[in-house]
């Protein structure tokens, strides 16, 4: 659906304008240092959250969380898996990049 709405130019309709809920002064969003495999650092501005996890092991029901970052999507063209990224003091591996079509994206991240 989203990529007819983008060959129709009509996209936009569902691209969210996040720039309040992206200010550091704001509290609800913090900066990272992305630290790419080449060794290249940049700052990435995001809300880091922990996301429920259910795992379905055939067995016993498992439940957990796993850390994630929310940021723009426009800013995540240069990640890559297994980047780093350097938080609220801690560091992360970046395990999986989901960008959502709407201009959010979600970085799902494992703990060093």
């Amino acid at each position: 659906m989203l990529r007819a709405l983008q060959l129709l130019g009509l996209d936009f309709m569902f691209r969210e304008d996040l720039t309040e809920f992206l200010d550091p002064e704001q509290g609800f969003a913090v900066n990272g240092t992305v630290i790419q495999a080449d060794g290249m650092q940049y700052v990435l501005t995001g809300i880091l959250s922990s996301d429920y996890v259910d795992i379905d092991s055939g067995m016993a029901g498992v439940a957990g969380s796993s850390p994630c970052f929310e940021c723009r999507e426009d800013d995540i063209s240069r990640i890559r898996y297994d980047d780093s990224l350097q938080v609220s003091g801690k560091h992360f591996r970046i395990k999986a990049i989901k960008p959502d079509g709407t201009g959010w994206a979600v970085l799902v991240l494992e703990e060093q």
